[in-house]
């Protein structure tokens, strides 16, 4: 039986052909996936990019696959699967689930049938997963009304404290340089006069581009944390808003592991680098298992529903070969 396994994400797309035993046959990669950054339509489209690259490389007919798991940030309904199934070229009755990527991220570290995923990117969510389900859902709201403590948040408060400091509203702060270095100069005479010119290339920069991009000026924050106090105060502030969302998870099932996926969470707020903060206190007494690969994740749950068993011997061989495949790229 050959299946597919797709992690679609706020940054890239990756999907996997793998058979019952676990082999990987194809890998595929593309943008981001999740509707809520990107849209419903690009979403899906990098989706099935990603499906016909790992097809291609497996050398398997879309019609050969016989059922499969996407993980995926973002709205998840019956009418995306169809889609998604239609522009592969699968039929509409191969038994493909979607679910959450932070379902995906769980299932890559834990065989627990209880426990939580704190995913941090992009955007920010904790769940509580019960079988291979979300059980319960704190934060996860999207940058319009939540997500606090994401990369978009961290962005988006980055971009505010650079508007401040040019405008002189705010404190000076180091931000500013590196967010100024990152703006391609452009036609601003739509903003009108009495600006700052470098307040006019940042608002030019911001409001041409869909919001969810400001998560990119993120890494800044990070970066200027242990010098410049703007930076630190923006990354204490988010961390303590990740801290709740985790405090909130954790409260409705003590004691479980705890799998942490994303960027901003991995190498952010618990980075070798990363100044001490509330969320790493939060974890620190608790089963927390970092994930590296929610792709994993997908490919454990592709088999759940094919009637495999999960192991630990099968997620580390999963493991080793999407690790493989992808060095090989």
């Amino acid at each position: 039986m050959t299946l597919i396994a797709v992690d679609a994400g706020g940054t890239r797309t990756r999907a996997a052909v793998i058979d019952r035993r676990g082999r990987l046959h194809g890998l595929g990669i593309a943008g981001p996936g999740n509707p809520t950054a990107v849209g419903r339509e690009a979403a899906d489209a990098a989706v099935v990019a990603a499906l016909a690259e790992a097809l291609a490389a497996a050398g398997t007919p879309a019609e050969r696959i016989k059922g499969g798991a996407v993980c995926s940030a973002g709205q998840h309904d019956a009418d995306r699967v169809r889609a998604i199934l239609a522009g592969s070229g699968m039929s509409a009755e191969t038994p493909v689930v979607l679910v959450g990527d932070a379902v995906g991220a769980y299932l890559a570290v834990a065989d627990e049938p209880t426990g939580l995923a704190l995913v941090v990117g992009t955007g920010s969510v904790a769940i509580r997963v019960e079988g291979t389900r979300i059980a319960e859902v704190f934060d996860g709201a999207g940058w319009l009304l939540g997500d606090l403590g994401s990369g978009f948040w961290l962005g988006q408060a980055v971009a505010q404290a650079v508007a401040a400091d040019i405008d002189g509203r705010g404190p000076r702060t180091a931000l500013t340089a590196d967010v100024l270095a990152r703006i391609a100069s452009a036609d601003v005479s739509s903003w009108g006069g009495g600006r700052h010119p470098e307040l006019l290339q940042l608002l030019r920069h911001c409001y041409a581009a869909p919001p969810v991009e400001l998560a990119a000026f993120a890494e800044l924050a990070f970066a200027h944390a242990r010098a410049d106090s703007v930076a630190a105060r923006i990354v204490e502030t988010g961390a303590k808003h990740v801290a709740a969302t985790l405090r909130a998870a954790r409260a409705s099932a003590p004691g479980t592991p705890i799998a942490g996926s994303g960027s901003v969470l991995i190498r952010g707020y618990l980075g070798t680098d990363a100044h001490p903060n509330v969320l790493a206190t939060e974890l620190a007494d608790t089963d927390f298992r970092r994930c590296d690969d929610g792709l994993v994740g997908a490919a454990m749950l592709a088999l759940h529903e094919a009637g495999v068993p999960r192991t630990l011997a099968l997620r580390e061989e999963l493991e080793a070969a999407i690790t493989r495949s992808r060095a090989g790229r």
